[in-house]
């Protein structure tokens, strides 16, 4: 706009669209007729298309997950000397739309060594959709700089919320009787500012050596389906199929007849024929969990890291430079999930005593304790639950830190650019205090993350 105005701004549109394992379910598909085996002796999967980690052992199920993700920017920039102050906003808009689909059977099989053991039944199909329609940012920074120091002060707000639109689930095969709309809804929305600081001082005034220090919060990236009710559907169950020639069912009695076919009313739960019951919650919406609204509503409940480094960057030799940092990143805002339908006194205490062996070191022979065991008088009809989801620091103590150093030697020269060096460092976590009041295993985990080394290059 003049020498020192500048005004930025753009969009952009991206889809993503990928599907497992088959790209359209079209009628008439040859593929629809077949039934995927799931060998859990062998832990092989054959005769029909499976989803890769999902879809319920054994399941010949099919996905298809289609997001829209329009972008725009803009920016004012204003620069006078040693004075540069910038002012712009972000948004992204991200929709999603997850479909799943079935074979024309609705199940799978489950096998032990070639012998029939289970069903896996499958609810599809049926479509869950939503959205992010604000993952805003809007900031303001500033560089000073005076004479050797140069400073650079930030601040974004951001705003991330989700919403979902109401969604009707009709029959399929093995629901035929379902029927019923979920509401509209949102779930997600977090207000946060965080800053972004940054400090250089030439340390000798001649260019070549720079002490450099910053302190910047990251936020973490929800999903625009997170919250919906819709993903709470019980896709998938499995039952018991006894199909053993001559082998009487149990409840039912019915002789297994070893034609590899379910003889029974898959749509029935109750056991029948040769097959075991079915939960009543399949094909149903069931929503195991509640979420404390600390967790995704008002201002600072997002998932957050903190970055802290300092290095200093020195040139050896003219156009070739020594750059040695140190990092410590720190993890917060924590969420721990318990079963608040079980209290402390539903765990009994109990220790062991470890075998002698020289190879247990310390713990040889010694009392193993602050062990827990579930009463049996909680199983009774089934264990009670009443999953919960809140904030760790409601509980206990948490945390997670990771320390590093990184040393980098980067040489440029008229026509090649050469970069190398070396990474090292250690995350630390515990959430002994957590995990102890919730009477669960405890974990407590400091690790080094190793040293890596690496190179690069350019020639032009």
């Amino acid at each position: 706009m003049t020498s020192r105005l500048l005004l930025e701004a753009g969009a952009a549109y991206r889809r993503e669209d990928y599907a497992v394992p088959i790209r359209f379910r079209r009628p008439g598909d040859p593929r629809l007729d077949l039934i995927s085996v799931l060998d859990v002796g062998t832990n092989i999967v054959y005769r029909g298309p499976t989803i890769p980690g999902g879809g319920g052992a054994g399941g010949s199920g099919w996905t298809d997950s289609i997001s829209w993700t329009p972008q725009v920017r803009a920016a004012v920039s204003y620069v006078a000397g040693a004075h540069a102050l910038k002012v712009g906003f972000n948004e992204t808009y991200l929709k999603a739309h997850d479909s799943s689909a079935i074979n024309n059977y609705g199940y799978g099989y489950i096998f032990f060594n070639g012998t029939p053991i289970l069903l896996t039944q499958s609810a599809a199909p049926y479509e869950v959709h939503g959205s992010a329609p604000w993952d805003l940012g809007i900031y303001a920074q500033e560089r000073w700089t005076l004479r050797r120091l140069t400073l650079d002060l930030g601040l974004r707000y951001s705003y991330f919320g989700n919403s979902f639109p109401a969604q009707t689930f009709g029959p399929a095969p093995l629901v035929p009787n379902r029927n019923f709309t979920l509401p509209a809804g949102t779930f997600y929305s977090m207000k946060d500012l965080t800053p972004r600081l940054g400090a250089a001082y030439d340390l000798f005034g001649t260019g070549r050596t720079a002490l450099k220090v910053a302190a910047n919060k990251y936020l973490y990236a929800p999903g625009p389906l997170t919250g919906n009710p819709a993903t709470t559907i019980i896709s998938s169950a499995n039952r018991s199929w006894n199909d053993l020639p001559g082998v009487a069912t149990r409840v039912t009695g019915v002789l297994g007849n070893g034609n590899f076919i379910p003889d029974c009313d898959l749509t029935n739960p109750a056991s029948n024929g040769e097959c075991g019951p079915l939960p009543r919650t399949f094909g149903q919406a069931v929503s195991a969990t509640t979420y404390d609204p600390a967790t995704y509503t008002d201002w600072g409940v997002r998932q957050y890291n903190w970055e802290f480094s300092g290095s200093v960057q020195h040139e050896l030799v003219r156009q070739v430079s020594l750059d040695v940092g140190y990092f410590r990143r720190i993890f917060g805002n924590f969420t721990v999930t318990h079963n608040r339908a079980l209290p402390a006194s539903a765990y009994d205490q109990y220790s062991v005593t470890a075998p002698v062996d020289p190879g247990l070191g310390s713990n040889s022979g010694q009392v193993i304790s602050d062990l827990y065991d579930l009463n049996p008088a909680y199983t009774v009809g089934g264990i009670p639950t009443d999953i919960y989801q809140t904030l760790a620091d409601s509980i206990g103590k948490e945390y997670s830190h990771w320390n590093g150093v990184d040393i980098n030697v980067r040489a440029r020269m008229a026509r090649l650019n050469v970069s190398g060096g070396l990474s090292t460092g250690r995350t630390s976590i515990d959430n002994c205090d957590v995990v102890r009041k919730l009477i669960v295993v405890n974990t407590a985990v400091s690790n080094s993350g190793g040293t890596a080394s690496s190179s690069a290059g350019g020639y032009k």
